[in-house]
C-alpha cells in the first residue's frame, strides 16, 4: 500500500506543480483583482479529493499496522504467561480493529486464563459473530456456559460442536453435566455413558453416572458406578462415604461399614450424624456393644438430641442394659413427656427386668396417649434386629 501511495504522488507531482503556479500567478501577481478562473478551481477540487484520498487510505494502514503490533506484544505476552500485560495489548488492539479474528480469539484466551469469564464470553460471543462456525469460539462458549450453569446455552453451543464434530466427546459432557445438574437423569446418565467411549475412567462422570441412578433409587446400577469412580479416584471421601450409604439402602450392612469407615481415614468429618449412621449399621449386624459405643460420641457431639438418646436407649435394650435403657428414655422424656413409644419401651424394660407389674401398667399408659402401639409385645426400633 505505501508503494502504490508513494507512485501515485510522484505521477500527480507535475498536477501539484501546476496548480501550485497558478495559485501564485493569481493571488500574488501584480493583479490581485484577476478574474475567476474555472479550470484553476478544477484542478484545485481533483488536487483536494486526492489529497483526501491518500489521506483516509493512510490512516486505514496506520490503523491496520497498530492492530497488528499490539497483537504481536499481546501474543508475546500470553506466551510468557503475563496475563495482564497481554490483556493490555489486545485490547488496545481492539480499539484499531475490533473484528479480528486472531485479536479475539487471543483476547477470550487470555480472559479465561485470567478467569474473566464475562470477558471471555463478550470476545468469543463476538468473534461467533463475525467467524461462523469458528470452532474456538463454539468450543470456549459452551465450556464456559458449563461454569456458569446455563442449561440452555451449553446445548446450543454444544450442539453445534457435534454438528461440526469438534470436540471428541466433549459435547456428551457438557450436555451429559448440564442435565444431571438439572436433575434430567435420563439424559444424564445416556450423555455420560457415552461420554465414557473416550474417557472411560473420569472419575467426575462415573460417580456423576452413580448418583444418577442414586436419585432414580437404582442402588444395584448406582454401586457399579460408584465403586468404578473411587477405583479412578480415591480421594474423596464423600463419594466412599455415600457408597456406603448405598449399600446400606441395599441392606449390605458389613460393605456400609467398610465404605463408612474408610472414609474417616480419608478425612470424613466425624459428626453426630456419621457417629449415628455408623452406629445404625453396627446394630444391624447384631453388634450392640459397638452401637451403643456409637451412639454415645454421637451424643458427646450433639448433646440432649431426642432421636440420638432414642438410638442409644434401643442399643442399650438389645444389649440387655435394661436399666440404662430405661433411664434413657426417661432423658428422652424430659425433652418431650408426651412420647408414647419412649413410654411404651420403659414399660417393656421395667417387664424385662421382672417388674411385670410396673411395667404393663406404664404400658397401659402409653396406648392411651397412642392406641396403635396396642398389641406390641416387643418394639423392634429401627435397627431390624
Amino acid at each position: 500500500m505505501r508503494i502504490g501511495i508513494i507512485i501515485g504522488i510522484m505521477l500527480y507531482r507535475k498536477e501539484c506543480f501546476y496548480v501550485y503556479n497558478l495559485i501564485r500567478m493569481s493571488y500574488f501577481s501584480a493583479n490581485p483583482y484577476k478574474p475567476y478562473n474555472p479550470y484553476f478551481m478544477k484542478r484545485l477540487s481533483l488536487l483536494s479529493i486526492f489529497i483526501l484520498f491518500i489521506s483516509i487510505h493512510c490512516w486505514s494502514f496506520n490503523s491496520n499496522d497498530s492492530a497488528q503490533v499490539y497483537l504481536q506484544k499481546g501474543l508475546q505476552a500470553k506466551t510468557e504467561r503475563r496475563w495482564q500485560v497481554a490483556i493490555n495489548h489486545l485490547q488496545k488492539a481492539m480499539t484499531f480493529d475490533s473484528t479480528d479474528i486472531k485479536v479475539l480469539t487471543a483476547l477470550g484466551e487470555v480472559a479465561m486464563e485470567m478467569r474473566q469469564y464475562n470477558a471471555a464470553i463478550n470476545a468469543f460471543e463476538k468473534l461467533d459473530r463475525v467467524s461462523p462456525d469458528n470452532e474456538k469460539a463454539i468450543e470456549n462458549l459452551a465450556q464456559l456456559y458449563s461454569w456458569f450453569r446455563n442449561s440452555e446455552k451449553v446445548n446450543y453451543y454444544a450442539g453445534r460442536m457435534e454438528k461440526l464434530k469438534i470436540g471428541g466427546g466433549k459435547p456428551h459432557y457438557l450436555i451429559g453435566m448440564a442435565a444431571y445438574r438439572d436433575e434430567n437423569y435420563a439424559v444424564a446418565i445416556n450423555r455420560l455413558l457415552n461420554y465414557l467411549d473416550y474417557d472411560p475412567r473420569n472419575a467426575e462422570v462415573l460417580y456423576s453416572i452413580g448418583r444418577s441412578y442414586v436419585d432414580l433409587e437404582h442402588y444395584d446400577k448406582a454401586v457399579t458406578y460408584y465403586e468404578k469412580a473411587i477405583a479412578a479416584d480415591s480421594s474423596s471421601f464423600m463419594r466412599i462415604y455415600e457408597l456406603g450409604m448405598v449399600y446400606y439402602s441395599l441392606s449390605n450392612n458389613k460393605k456400609a461399614i467398610e465404605y463408612y469407615e474408610l472414609a474417616a481415614t480419608k478425612g470424613m468429618r466425624q459428626d453426630g450424624e456419621y457417629f449415628v449412621n455408623l452406629g445404625n449399621v453396627y446394630m444391624n449386624v447384631g453388634d450392640t456393644k459397638k452401637g451403643i459405643e456409637l451412639f454415645k460420641k454421637a451424643l458427646e457431639k450433639k448433646p440432649f438430641t431426642p432421636s440420638i438418646m432414642n438410638d442409644l436407649a434401643y442399643a442399650y435394650y438389645y444389649n440387655k442394659n435394661y436399666q440404662e435403657a430405661i433411664d434413657t428414655w426417661d432423658q428422652v422424656m424430659q425433652v418431650n413427656k408426651n412420647d408414647a413409644k419412649a413410654l411404651f419401651m420403659i414399660g417393656m424394660a421395667y417387664q424385662k427386668k421382672g417388674d411385670k407389674a410396673k411395667g404393663q401398667a406404664l404400658c397401659d399408659k402409653a396406648i392411651e396417649l397412642d392406641p396403635s402401639l396396642a398389641g406390641q409385645k416387643q418394639q423392634k426400633g429401627g435397627f431390624g434386629m
